[in-house]
């Protein structure tokens, strides 16, 4: 990914969230959770939310598999996962965990999403 693209998305991630609820006029935030159901996560369960952007759907998806569970939010763009930090912290989530990197160069083993 080049580095003006990174540039853009950190200096987007200080108006993201703004323009996401202004376009999609999802206030009560039930897109997110309309995602997570469809997940179909357990409490326990393992979740990977490539392109996390700033966070939304991890912070819903972390409530969803519990304390046992694992949850990785991973964007290339630190401005992004500050955001998504941020907001885990708001909503008193400490099991997010956040990974800066490309999306089509995974940092994971294979079959650790199973």
């Amino acid at each position: 990914m080049s580095s003006l693209r990174r540039i853009y998305y950190d200096l987007f991630s200080k108006i993201y969230d703004f323009i996401i609820r202004l376009h999609s006029r999802d206030i009560a935030g039930s897109l997110r959770r309309f995602i997570v159901e469809k997940a179909n996560l357990s409490e326990g369960d393992k979740a990977l939310d490539l392109c996390t952007g700033t966070g939304s759907v991890a912070v819903e998806l972390t409530k969803q598999v519990g304390e046992t569970g694992f949850v990785i939010g991973l964007d290339f763009s630190w401005g992004m996962l500050e955001k998504a930090k941020k907001k885990a912290r708001k909503s008193r989530i400490d099991r997010l965990h956040l990974v800066q990197a490309n999306a089509s160069q995974l940092p994971f083993r294979r079959s650790s999403f199973r």
